[in-house]
């Protein structure tokens, strides 16, 4: 971690302290968002309704065998759902990336993930 990252997160970490002692909540950071959801803007995602080999889900995985779709992904009808790529499959393996600019602290970050799971009765 570079020293300027162990810094600042030494420093978010007693103000924080400092605030739960006062008995304040301090103000969260503005978020950064790294990969929007289909809600946000269009975000295109590979993807493959057949079982992938064993290592798909790793950087340097070749996936330009797999198609290209809009995200979300499901079927017409879904309740809020923002349809980018029709999936009526049992299983759909997704993959997608971003590049940072600098390191992104884990502790303390939000991952949203929007799903909608329709099951037939």
């Amino acid at each position: 971690m570079p020293i300027q990252t162990t810094v600042l997160a030494a420093l978010v970490v007693a103000v924080a302290a400092i605030a739960a002692v006062a008995g304040e909540t301090p103000p969260r950071p503005e978020p950064r968002i790294l990969l929007p959801t289909a809600d946000q803007r269009a975000v295109t995602w590979r993807y493959t309704f057949a079982e992938p080999a064993a290592e798909w889900f790793k950087p340097d995985f070749n996936d330009s065998a797999w198609k290209e779709g809009a995200a979300g992904f499901g079927t017409q009808g879904t309740p809020n759902a923002v349809l980018g790529t029709v999936w009526n499959t049992p299983d759909v393996w997704l993959r997608t990336g971003t590049a940072c600019r600098a390191p992104i602290p884990y502790d303390g970050a939000d991952f949203i993930i929007a799903a909608t799971f329709n099951r037939p009765s």
